[in-house]
């Protein structure tokens, strides 16, 4: 039987385990997990922020303060005529700049403007160009079905093709002829985007036939760079620069590997205004001298011009600014400096990362069905918490993209299907009485009554039983004047160290009501000293109080006392209340009397009271005082009601003993009408407990009563006005 169940299992496990794998790939291939993947790949970049390896790219940009400064300086508005750039391209070769990326298009020729030639600026712009054939312009492209046929473009495109030939592009907005003669390299300022409009991924090449392809504007000033020609071929996952082996996504594209927030003087790259260079550039064609400005430093550097101002529309979104501005040529920028300093992420093989999900989930599951919760729960949340620390420390260290989402939801999946699959297949009434019973029993007993299920009788049962009330003293006010994040906190702190010593006294909790405890014992497991346990957790509870007052003192909290009240007797004990919901607790007079007993210790002064039906069961092992002979609130009857005060045999019973006696005496006295007699060893007794009210109070009653004798009918009750 027993090897017909583990076989059993073996077959459970292993269907749970193929369902959830064909799940997770069926997840796979629909790509539910790309965007969640992505937007923690978002977040670590931004969490990992870095400087460039080398500072080897600069930008001049077209900012807004140039926009305004031509405006009013020069009275010249956007677009600005080529000579400009002219100027600005000369003086960055004075400044020794090895290459300047236009993102911007030159594709119409220039027009006149306060009496300046478009045809002459185009001239003077072309003559950079030629001079110093270190140029790389830009050109548009876009998805056509057809590509691009004319052959203008045959000298800046690269004969091979990326493995979806069947994307091809058509060039739109080239440069003007005289441009193309003297560039040095095209390259396509296209920046296709994607979920949420953010950019992560560009291509590096645009095929435009077959066999033909314009590199991106950020690929073509790394090859231009180079000064020399660049053998290009596609390898598995990756692509060849000489022997510059460059990653590639599964679609082909590049993953840019971000440094800093962009669009700011203290972002990834220098950044200079265009103005600002204008001006230099000016005053170098008047005095010859390009070192006037020693803060320009552009030796050997790629200069990237582009815009950054709003109103020119080139602001991109990227995981480094899904939100803030980032200047498109920014992004060019970034892909060139990757391929500058061979800068790229790691990211691990689709094959590979299969493997890993497949491997644990499947330990998961293993322990899930096959080790005792306290094993698998811990080891699962310590895998857990491994794949998120390990997808951190390879990217902020390695800048390795370990795939963190997809393997820890992969993995959160198995768990939740593994412990749902072992919690609807486990015993049906180990489970019933898990459920009713973990949350107000120590788990000893829980796993007892597992063991031995027929100690649980489902419904009302009538036994004899111990309850316990317990009720912190002002909590109203308590409540009122404290702030209710300190109020949770401060009764949340009590209630669980109460409740950790009901649960070691064998006790079962019933129910908080707000501050106060309800707790019995003697069911769902018998308990033959019911009655000692309870008052033995009261006595525990008193010791562990006086400790949190001190704590709560020192912080500053208030130190509030706390009332019991106990008694034992018959009780209806079982699962009660609607169908669909219930507790298990006990109902009864008995119950409801050890309800009345806690409020009943402030008409006496005491803390703990007890019924005389409890003290019976407990008078041999715990000293009491008897208070007063009761009626309850609703009850015609009176009972003899205690107060508990300590062990037999301790300090505490030596320090009590003849005090406890004395107020025995008394008390007796004061039954029997004595009134002297009551009276003077009632003021012994409160001699030997300095301000105990019980014995004010009978000394206050037996004042009143000298002078006028209560009547034949009085029997020396107390009647319980509050509950």
């Amino acid at each position: 039987m027993k090897k017909r169940r583990k076989l059993n299992k073996v077959v459970l496990v292993s269907m749970v385990y193929t369902a959830v794998a064909c799940s997770l790939f069926v997840l796979q291939y629909t790509g539910f997990f790309s965007p969640i993947e992505d937007s923690l790949l978002d977040q670590k970049f931004r969490s990992f922020e870095r400087n460039v390896p080398k500072d080897r790219v600069s930008l001049a940009m077209i900012d807004q303060k140039s926009l305004d400064a031509f405006a009013e300086e020069h009275g010249i508005y956007w677009p600005w005529p080529r000579e400009v750039y002219g100027t600005v391209h000369n003086y960055l070769m004075a400044k020794q700049a090895r290459l300047v990326v236009y993102d911007v298009l030159f594709d119409q020729p220039d027009f006149d403007r306060n009496g300046l030639s478009g045809a002459r600026s185009d001239l003077y712009l072309e003559q950079m160009f030629g001079t110093y054939q270190n140029s790389v312009l830009s050109a548009q492209t876009v998805e056509s079905e057809d590509g691009y046929k004319k052959p203008d473009l045959s000298r800046f495109t690269y004969s091979f093709a990326l493995e979806d030939s069947s994307e091809l592009y058509s060039v739109h907005n080239v440069p003007i002829p005289r441009f193309l003669q003297t560039a040095h390299k095209i390259g396509s300022v296209a920046i296709p985007t994607e979920n949420e409009s953010i950019i992560r991924r560009v291509p590096m090449f645009f095929n435009l036939s077959e066999d033909e392809a314009l590199p991106s504007l950020g690929v073509a000033a790394y090859l231009g760079y180079q000064r020399k020609q660049v053998s290009i071929e596609k390898n598995d996952r990756s692509l060849l620069l000489d022997s510059l082996k460059v990653p590639i996504q599964p679609d082909g594209k590049y993953l840019i590997n971000w440094y800093k927030k962009g669009g700011s003087e203290d972002g990834t790259f220098k950044n200079y205004s265009f103005y600002g260079l204008f001006k230099a550039g000016l005053e170098f064609r008047q005095t010859g001298d390009p070192k006037a400005d020693s803060l320009i430093e552009l030796k050997d550097k790629i200069v990237f011009v582009g815009a950054n101002a709003a109103g020119l529309s080139d602001i991109k979104s990227t995981p480094m600014s899904p939100i803030e501005p980032f200047p498109g040529v920014e992004i060019h920028a970034t892909v060139t400096n990757n391929l500058l300093e061979s800068d790229f992420i790691t990211t691990i093989s689709p094959l590979t990362k299969n493997i890993l999900i497949l491997i644990f989930t499947a330990v998961l599951l293993v322990l899930i069905f096959w080790t005792p919760s306290k094993v698998n729960i811990s080891f699962s949340a310590v895998l857990m918490g491994s794949i998120i620390v390990a997808g951190l420390l390879f990217f902020s260290v390695y800048r390795i993209w370990f795939p963190t989402a997809e393997i820890f939801l992969s993995s959160l999946l198995m768990i939740i299907v593994g412990y749902t699959t072992k919690y609807v297949s486990e015993d049906a009434q180990k489970r019933a009485i898990r459920s009713a019973f973990d949350l107000y029993l120590q788990k000893e007993l829980v796993e007892q009554i597992i063991e031995q299920p027929e100690l649980l009788k489902l419904g009302g049962d009538k036994k004899e039983l111990t309850v316990l009330f317990s009720d912190l003293a002002g909590f109203t006010s308590i409540s009122e004047d404290t702030p209710p994040e300190d109020l949770v906190t401060f009764l949340n702190e009590y209630l669980s160290e109460m409740t950790d010593i009901v649960f070691k006294n064998k006790g079962t909790l019933d129910k908080y009501i707000g501050d106060a405890i309800m707790a019995f014992w003697g069911a769902p497991v018998p308990e033959e000293d019911h009655a000692y346990y309870a008052c033995k957790c009261v006595l525990e509870m008193e010791q562990k109080l006086a400790e949190l007052q001190a704590k709560w003192s020192s912080e500053g909290l208030p130190a509030p006392h706390v009332r019991y009240g106990l008694n034992s007797g018959p009780m209806v004990v079982g699962n009660m209340g609607s169908k669909d919901r219930f507790s298990y607790t006990v109902l009864g007079d008995n119950v409801n009397l050890g309800a009345r007993l806690e409020p009943a210790n402030k008409d006496f002064g005491t803390r703990i009271l007890i019924s005389q039906s409890t003290r019976e069961q407990v008078k041999d092992r715990l000293l009491t005082r008897e208070v007063a002979l009761m009626k309850a609130k609703g009850k015609t009857k009176p009972i003899r009601i205690f107060e508990l005060i300590c062990e037999k045999g301790t300090d505490e019973y030596k320090k009590w003993e003849s005090f406890v006696e004395l107020f025995h005496g008394a008390l007796n006295h004061y039954y029997n009408r004595e009134w002297d007699q009551a009276e003077a060893q009632f003021q012994k007794a409160l001699e030997l407990k300095d301000g105990d009210m019980l014995c004010r109070i009978y000394l206050k009653n037996t004042e009143v009563f000298k002078k006028n004798p209560p009547g034949d009918t009085w029997e020396g009750s107390y009647q319980q006005t509050n509950k």
